[in-house]
Order: C-alpha cells, then structure tokens, then sequence
C-alpha cells in the first residue's frame, strides 16, 4: 500500500498579496547660490522730521530692519539645507538596474525603489498597480495569474489549480475528490469522516501508473484459484496447470490437505489412495495400494506377498484353488472343502429350522 500526504493550500499556497505602494513624486532640488531679494523696507524720508513724528518713525524704521535681517538668516538656511539634499547620492532600480534620479517617478516596495514603469510581473511584464495586485515570492515579483501557473498546486485529475486540502500521490498533487480508484471511480478518501473531522486512513495499490483500490486490484491482478475462483493474495500452489489457495488444494474425493504426492484425476487433485482406487490398484487381500509387482486373477488385483495359501500362509507359486473365495495350496484344499461342505450344510438345517 501506499501513503497519501494531506496539506492545506489557502490563498495561492499561503501567500498574501502586498498592497501596491503609491507613486512618490519628489519635487527637484535646485543648488541656486544668489540670495533672493528680500522685500525692500518700507520707504523713509530724506526730509527731516517734524516734530510731532519724529521719534514713532525712528522706532518703525528700526524694527523693519530687524525683521528683515531674520528673514534673510532663516532663508540662507534653508539654501543650505536643499544645498546638501540635492548632492545626496542616487539609487539603482532593481528592475532596470539603472539609476533612479530625484526627478523620476518612483515606487518604494520594502527596501527598494523603482521606477513606475519598471515594478512588473518577472514572467509577463504586467505593470502593477492597486488594480493588478502583485505576490512577492523567491526575491521575484508575480501578478495572480502567473504565480498561480508557476508556484500553484494543480489537480492531476482536472488540472485546475487547488485552493484548501490537498492530496499528494504518485508524485501529483489532487482534489480529494478526484484521486479515485481507476476501475470503480470511488474516492479514496472517506468523505464523511472527512467532514467529520475525523482522521482518514487512505490507502491505494498502484499498478501500470494508475491508482486501485485493494477490491479492484485483487479482482483485476491477482492470480484466480482454480477450485474457488477467488483472489490469491498469499502463497499459491502452482500444480495441474493451475494455482491454487493453500486450503483449497485437497483431494476431491476425501477433502484431505495434500502436501508434496499430489495425483490427478480428470485433471483435479486427488490422493494418493483414492488415485489407486480409481484405477483399480487395490490389493483383494490385504486392501492396500498395489504400486509394485502383482498378481492378477480372476479381474482381481493381488500383492505378490499377499497370494498365499488361506490355511498354511506360504507363498503360492504355480498351482492353486479357490474355496469360498479364499486361495489354497495342493496340501490344503481338501481339509479346505471339507470346511467348506460342512459350513453350508449348517447353514441349510437353520434356514429349514426357520
């Protein structure tokens, strides 16, 4: 079996999209050394005062000066303040890799600075705005679409992009409702456990680089018994042409487990017994298998041990006689008849008694 890994992708794989700065427009700095031309003082007279206004005029007079003279210090200073800002050294565009001027339109993002038309997509040159938002990822700038294609996660089944949990298998990423078994379509993971909240065991078997539920694969792969017709998922038996369960590998007639002597009848296993028995192969005497040298009489199958005299036991080698189905030497078969006669007449006086 194999495992499934399950994540979670929200938001284009967790990335959020920065809010687009506004274009600073930075007046320029001019470096003017000639002081500007203070407003002139209100005009005095030549002639000389009268008496009545004499000392008011001094006062006014005096006062304008000083005003004047602060006017003139405060606005030195500041020359000198845009004196400095304007010699400040300038930036280099991590777009265009060009300077960027304090007369050009530029746009701060964190710790760097482009030029308007210089912040856009790395893949398709799409200028950013509030209107085309952009996703920053790998030191490189991305609109929507285009981080989706490259960093996005899409279904193997569907091929559109995913957005919330996915499933990772086979080296692919998927819709949990799209990693189905390929024969019976069924969705591996559980969706009512899964809505549940419930941990979801998924298990899936591949073959040919398709994905197959155990029922399927067992039904479509594995090896058939040929006395069941079910699936072999242990050991098989390979014998008569076939394979077969371990429990269902037993003699047709008596149901006994066979093990290493296995025979065939009508290309089925057999014992070795019942093997014999089919075939005729079964001493008269002593009710065992013949599977050596024997004798035959009368469609009667005998071990060459077992043709013996029925009184005496020795070996019968040439001549012998049949009494009451049992076989005698020369020496005994008169004793033998004798025996014979005797019991059938007793039984003749008790069927008469009847």
């Amino acid at each position: 079996m194999s495992e499934v890994l399950i994540s979670e992708v929200n938001n284009l794989d967790g990335v959020e999209s920065p809010t687009l700065p506004a274009p600073v427009q930075e007046s320029p700095i001019t470096n003017n050394t000639e002081s500007p031309q203070p407003p002139l003082p209100p005009s005095v007279s030549e002639a000389s005062p009268t008496a009545t206004d004499n000392v008011p005029r001094a006062a006014d007079e005096l006062e304008a000066l000083q005003q004047f003279d602060a006017e003139l210090n405060a606005l030195s200073k500041n020359l000198d303040v845009l004196a400095v800002n304007s010699s400040a050294p300038t930036v280099s565009c991590p777009g265009c890799k060009e300077q960027v001027l304090p007369t050009d339109t530029r746009l701060v993002v964190k710790d760097f600075i482009f030029h308007e038309n210089c912040f856009k997509c790395t893949n398709c040159s799409t200028l950013f705005s509030n209107v085309v938002p952009f996703i920053e990822q790998d030191n490189s700038y991305f609109c929507e679409p285009c981080h989706e294609k490259k960093f996005g996660m899409f279904c193997g089944f569907c091929d559109q992009l995913i957005v919330g949990k996915v499933l990772k298998a086979m080296n692919k990423t998927w819709h949990p409702n799209h990693f189905t078994c390929f024969s019976c379509k069924k969705p591996f993971e559980d969706p009512n456990a899964a809505a549940q909240g419930k941990p979801t065991n998924i298990e899936y078997i591949e073959k040919e680089n398709n994905p197959y539920c155990a029922s399927c694969y067992k039904d479509m792969f594995l090896p058939k018994c040929t006395a069941c017709n079910k699936a072999i998922e242990n050991m098989a038996i390979n014998a008569l042409n076939g394979k077969w369960h371990e429990a269902c590998f037993k003699c047709q007639v008596c149901d006994v487990m066979l093990n290493k002597e296995v025979y065939a009848l009508n290309n089925k296993p057999c014992c070795k017994r019942h093997f014999y028995e089919h075939n005729g192969n079964i001493c008269t005497v002593c009710n065992d298998i013949i599977d050596k040298e024997f004798v035959s009489i009368n469609d009667k199958k005998l071990h060459v041990k077992c043709f013996t005299c029925f009184t005496c036991k020795s070996t019968i080698d040439d001549s012998y006689y049949t009494v009451d189905g049992h076989f005698y030497c020369p020496k005994d078969v008169q004793s033998a008849m004798a025996e014979y006669k005797k019991k059938k007449m007793e039984e003749k006086a008790k069927a008469a008694a009847v």
